[in-house]
């Protein structure tokens, strides 16, 4: 039997995938970190299945609320303003938007808190889709930086392209909610 034996092209080879990998984890931005974090820790939950919109930020999946993490989508009932002006029910749009992007696709949620509705808070993904980043880089949605900055750049990219409500004039959702109480 011939015994493996590793010669010191191996050992270098080894040491520089260590540095290299080690130089990716220094790469890691916040908003990585802070996505990813519950899957670091030992007590997290995910919820996964078939999901329904309910609204631009919130899924139903398999009967579980579901609240998208770090994201403020407007609401149903709102409405935007086109560049020209006019109004378009932009909340509708939103929860359009998402149900057309999972298209009957199983959905994977990591659970970060629950909110006062009783709702579980989470990053989800569909098809390997971040559907909280999706929402705010394609203009359904606005970072919740009350939460969380994770989503800043997404957000700061879809306002530069004029994506989705970013196309024109809105009021945040948080106020709109709070007008409409």
């Amino acid at each position: 039997m011939r015994k493996a034996r590793f010669g010191p092209g191996a050992a270098i080879g080894a040491v520089l995938m260590v540095a290299i990998l080690a130089g990716l984890a220094d790469e890691w931005d916040d908003e990585a970190r802070e996505v990813f974090s519950p899957l670091t820790r030992d007590d997290f939950q995910i919820i996964v299945g078939q999901a329904r919109v309910v609204d631009g930020d919130t899924l139903d999946v398999n009967g579980a609320p579901v609240r998208l993490f770090g994201i403020d989508a407007v609401e149903k009932g709102q409405l935007c303003q086109d560049t020209e002006g006019y109004d378009w029910n932009c909340g509708h749009r939103a929860a359009d938007e998402l149900a057309r992007k999972l298209e009957g696709r199983e959905v994977r949620c990591v659970v970060k808190d629950t909110d006062k509705y009783d709702r579980a808070v989470a990053d989800c993904e569909a098809g390997g889709l971040s559907l909280n980043y999706w929402a705010v880089r394609s203009g359904w949605a606005v970072a919740y930086t009350r939460y969380s900055r994770a989503y800043e750049n997404a957000e700061a990219e879809a306002r530069a392209d004029g994506t989705g409500i970013f196309a024109g004039a809105f009021m945040e959702p948080q106020e709109w909610r709070a007008k409409h109480k």
